[in-house]
C-alpha cells in the first residue's frame, strides 16, 4: 500500500515537472529558431566602423533598443568617437556616462567633458595613449546608464565618468516621460532584460501591429526644440508627490547598482554632481501663467504674497531678495523654484545628495562640480554665465565641469607621472586658450539654444525659428553648418581660412580636431604638427608629430618632423635615436647623416 502511494507521488511529480519543462523547451525552441532565422534587431553599446577596421564606435542607433516601436524612438545618438577594438597595454581608457550635458549639447563633442579633458590631457601626458569614449546622449537617464554597465566594462576601462540626473523623469523610461516611461520600476527593469530576447520582441512586434501604430511626424523627433516640446506636453510632476518620490527613488537604486557594479569590476569611478540654471530663468510651470518680463523690477513683498503656485512664489522671493542684495536667501529660494518646478527638466536639490552618499557608500570619488563653477558666479548663484538655459552649460560653463573631473583625475595619480604635468599643464588660463572649439562651433551651438528657447516650455506659444546674417567668410561657414553640411570639408575650408588670414593658432586648433576625429590618419596628425610649430606651440606640436610617427615610423618626412621637435624639447638622446632609425629607410640618407652630426655636436 505505501509503495502504491510513492509511486502515485513520483507519477505527479513527474507530471507537474513535464508540464513546466514542455512549455519553457517550447519557448526555448522558438528562440533559437528565430536566432537561427536573425529576426528582430540588436543595438549593441559599441559597432564596428567598415572603413575603419580594428576600430570600435558608440552604436548611433543605440536609442532604438529602449523602444518597442524603433521607428518611434527620437532622434539622438552618441556622438561619433573612434578606439581601439583590442585595447592595448599601454592604453589608459576613459568612458563618459551621462544624458545631454555629459555629451555637450549644444557645441557637441569637442565642447563636451569628453572633449576638454583630451585637450588637457595632450598638453599634460602627451607620451601617453589616452582614448576617451563618451557614450553619453540627450533624452536618456540612469535606466539607460544602467544598462550599459556590462558592456562598458567588457571594453576595460581604466576609469569611469558620470554626469548624470537631469534627465531622470522625462527622459526615456522615465517615471513621468512620454518615451517609453513607466511608474514602476518592476515593470521597467522587466523591459530592460527581456529586450535582448527575440520571443520577446515577436510579441511586441505583433501587438504593435495588432494595434496599428506607426512612426509618425509627431513622433520622429529630429531636432532638440521639437523633442524637448513633446515631452514636456501636460507631464507636470508636483513637488512631493509620489511620482515625485518615484523619481528620487528611482535615481538612488539605479545609481546604486551602477556604482555597485563598477565597484565589483575594480574600476575607479568620478561621479560629478549637478549644476542648473538658479537666477536667469523662471520655473517651466510657471511659463505663460506669469508674465516676468512685466512685474521684473516691480516686485514687493505683497506681490510674492499673491502668487498661488510654490515655484513662481520662491522664484519672486528670491528675484526680491537678490534685489535687496540678500544673497544667501536668494540663492536658497532659487534653489527652492527649482524644486518645486513640476515641469521636471531639472533635478531637484536631494539628487545631489544621493549623489553624495553613494560615491561615499561605494568608494567612488565625488567630484565637486557645483562647487568649482559657483566660485566663479557672481554671489555664488548660477545664473547665464555658465548656463545657456536650464542645465546645458555655456562654453565657459564646460570648460569649468571638465576642469573640476580634470582636477580629480590629477590629484587620484591613476595617470601616473608625466614631465609635461608641470604649472603651464595645470594652468587654468592657458588651458581656456586652449579649448578645441572654434568661431564656427561656439556660434552654431547659440544658434541651437535660440532655436530651442523659441519653443515650449521656454515660452508659452511657438515662435518663429531665430534667422542669421550671412556676409562675411566666417558667416557663410557657419550657416553651413547650420544647414547639416558634412563635417570635415566645413572644417578643411575653417582651416584654410585661419592659415590665409594668418591664424596659426586657430588653424592648429582646427586641424588637431580633424586629427582626433580620424585617429589612424597619420597626415593630419602632421598637419596639426606643423602648425602648432608655426604657432610656437611646441608641447602640442610634439603630441601631434608623435602620433603621426607612431603611426607611419617608415615616413622619413615624418621621422624628420619628429626629431627636429624632439630637439627642440632638449631630448636629445630620443632625436638621436628617431634619426638613427630614420636613415636605416634608405631615403634622404645624407639628410639623416647630417642632422645626426649636427644633434651629436649639439650634445658633446
Amino acid at each position: 500500500m505505501t509503495t502504491k502511494i510513492v509511486d502515485k507521488g513520483n507519477k505527479q511529480r513527474l507530471f507537474y515537472l513535464v508540464a513546466i519543462l514542455l512549455p519553457v523547451l517550447f519557448l526555448a525552441f522558438i528562440e533559437f529558431v528565430l536566432r537561427l532565422v536573425n529576426f528582430g534587431e540588436e543595438y549593441p553599446l559599441f559597432v564596428e566602423r567598415k572603413e575603419l577596421q580594428g576600430y570600435f564606435q558608440p552604436n548611433p542607433e543605440l536609442i532604438k533598443r529602449y523602444f518597442s516601436n524603433p521607428e518611434q524612438a527620437p532622434n539622438v545618438s552618441p556622438d561619433t568617437v573612434f578606439f581601439t577594438k583590442e585595447k592595448q597595454e599601454d592604453v589608459f581608457r576613459v568612458v563618459v556616462q551621462g544624458g545631454s550635458s555629459a555629451a555637450g549639447f549644444p557645441f557637441g563633442r569637442y565642447g563636451s567633458l569628453q572633449g576638454m579633458l583630451e585637450q588637457r590631457f595632450k598638453r599634460a601626458y602627451p607620451d601617453k595613449k589616452i582614448e576617451v569614449i563618451n557614450t553619453a546622449m540627450a533624452a536618456v537617464n540612469t535606466y539607460t546608464l544602467m544598462d550599459m554597465t556590462e558592456e562598458i566594462i567588457a571594453i576595460e576601462p581604466d576609469v569611469v565618468l558620470i554626469y548624470t540626473g537631469h534627465n531622470e523623469y522625462l527622459g526615456v523610461l522615465g517615471v513621468g516621460s512620454q518615451f517609453a516611461g513607466s511608474s514602476s520600476r518592476f515593470a521597467t527593469l522587466a523591459f530592460l532584460t527581456l529586450k535582448d530576447f527575440k520571443l520577446y520582441q515577436a510579441i511586441e512586434k505583433l501587438v504593435i501591429a495588432l494595434k496599428g501604430e506607426s512612426s509618425s511626424a509627431e513622433n520622429n523627433i529630429d531636432d532638440g526644440r521639437s523633442l524637448m516640446s513633446k515631452v514636456a506636453q501636460g507631464q507636470y510632476v508636483e513637488f512631493d508627490s509620489k511620482l515625485y518620490h518615484a523619481g528620487i527613488n528611482q535615481f538612488q537604486a539605479n545609481l546604486s547598482q551602477i556604482l555597485a557594479d563598477y565597484k565589483k569590476a575594480n574600476i575607479p569611478v568620478f561621479i560629478g554632481n549637478l549644476i542648473s540654471i538658479e537666477k536667469g530663468m523662471p520655473p517651466f510651470s510657471s511659463i505663460g501663467k506669469v508674465y516676468w518680463h512685466s512685474i521684473k523690477g516691480n516686485l514687493t513683498t505683497a506681490t510674492v504674497t499673491q502668487m498661488e503656485h510654490p515655484a513662481t512664489k520662491y522664484y519672486a522671493k528670491a528675484l526680491l531678495d537678490y534685489q535687496n542684495e540678500n544673497f544667501a536667501e536668494a540663492k536658497l529660494n532659487f534653489q527652492l523654484a527649482r524644486d518645486h518646478d513640476s515641469l521636471r527638466f531639472r533635478a531637484p536639490s536631494e539628487f545631489n545628495n544621493i549623489i553624495k552618499t553613494l560615491a561615499t557608500e561605494y568608494q567612488a570619488n565625488l567630484v565637486n562640480v557645483d562647487e568649482r563653477v559657483r566660485r566663479e558666479a557672481d554671489n555664488s548663484i548660477l545664473g547665464e554665465k555658465h548656463l545657456l538655459e536650464h542645465v546645458h552649460p555655456t562654453v565657459r560653463g564646460y570648460f569649468l565641469l571638465a576642469d573640476a573631473f580634470y582636477n580629480e583625475l590629477i590629484n587620484s595619480n591613476l595617470l601616473g607621472e608625466s614631465e609635461f604635468l608641470n604649472n603651464r599643464a595645470l594652468d587654468v588660463k592657458i588651458a581656456w586658450q586652449d579649448i578645441p572649439l572654434t568661431e564656427v562651433d561656439i556660434t552654431y551651438g547659440e544658434f541651437k539654444i535660440a532655436n530651442l528657447k523659441s519653443d515650449y516650455p521656454f515660452v508659452a506659444e511657438s515662435q518663429p525659428r531665430p534667422q542669421m546674417n550671412v556676409s562675411t567668410e566666417m558667416e557663410k561657414l557657419i550657416a553651413r553648418r547650420i544647414q547639416g553640411d558634412d563635417w570635415f570639408p566645413l572644417q578643411q575650408d575653417l582651416l584654410r581660412l585661419f592659415y590665409k588670414n594668418g591664424d596659426f593658432e586657430n588653424a592648429a586648433r582646427v586641424a588637431g580636431i580633424m586629427a582626433s576625429a580620424i585617429p589612424n590618419d597619420a597626415a593630419l596628425y602632421q598637419t596639426a604638427g606643423r602648425l602648432y610649430l608655426k604657432a610656437k606651440d611646441l608641447t602640442l606640436s610634439y603630441y601631434y608629430f608623435q602620433k603621426s610617427y607612431q603611426i607611419e615610423a617608415a615616413n622619413p618626412g615624418y621621422a624628420l618632423n619628429y626629431a627636429h621637435v624632439l630637439f627642440l624639447l632638449e631630448r636629445y638622446q630620443e632625436s638621436l635615436a628617431v634619426l638613427k632609425k630614420g636613415q636605416s629607410l634608405g631615403e634622404q640618407q645624407e639628410k639623416f647623416a647630417r642632422l645626426i652630426n649636427q644633434v651629436q655636436r649639439y650634445v658633446q
